[in-house]
């Protein structure tokens, strides 16, 4: 298979046998025509944003949480319940609205604003549910000391830099076809 981005005009022009200056006869365009189809690409139907839901809510980790939450539901802990019912709204909303081939670094940071804002809204509560007294009492939580507050945030980065890798991956395989 040839690389066609790869070569220089010339090099292209060479290996579809066309002359730059006069382009295909018109017997040739025919028969190109006929050989290969038109030159379009085979259009995808989009995913339905209740496709893309069910997807993320039948992911192995969202179903972990559902089984956790209802574990937690059967021993009467609702706060592990709210807790974990909101990570997987949450969870299923943010992947929902993010790019699902496309680099967020291709798309460009700030190209996404209802991810940004959930990302920016997740952190806040994340925050507040750890440092807010009010909230620490209700959640049973503590202020975490800076350096795992520090890891936390390295965890959550690594995950976000695997989704990003996968992407690069999946993108450069299919380059490569």
């Amino acid at each position: 298979m040839i690389n066609w981005h790869q070569l220089d005009p010339q090099q292209a022009l060479r290996e579809l046998n066309v002359d730059a200056s006069q382009g295909l006869s018109s017997p040739e365009a025919v028969r190109r025509l006929a050989e290969y189809g038109r030159n379009e690409l085979a259009e995808r139907r989009a995913k339905s944003p209740w496709l893309i839901l069910w997807e993320q809510l039948t992911a192995p980790m969202v179903l972990i949480l559902i089984v956790a939450a209802i574990i937690s539901t059967l021993l009467t802990d609702y706060k592990d319940v709210i807790a974990i019912g909101v990570i997987v709204v949450l969870k299923a909303h943010v992947m929902a609205i993010r790019s699902e081939r496309l680099s967020l670094f291709r798309l460009g940071l700030l190209s996404n604003k209802p991810l940004l804002a959930a990302v920016i809204l997740t952190g806040i509560l994340q925050l507040g549910l750890v440092y807010l007294p009010f909230l620490q009492s209700v959640f049973r939580t503590i202020a975490l000391p800076v350096l795992d507050l520090a890891l936390s945030i390295a965890v959550t980065a690594a995950i976000f830099w695997a989704v990003e890798f996968e992407k690069w991956f999946i993108h450069r395989q299919e380059a490569t076809r």
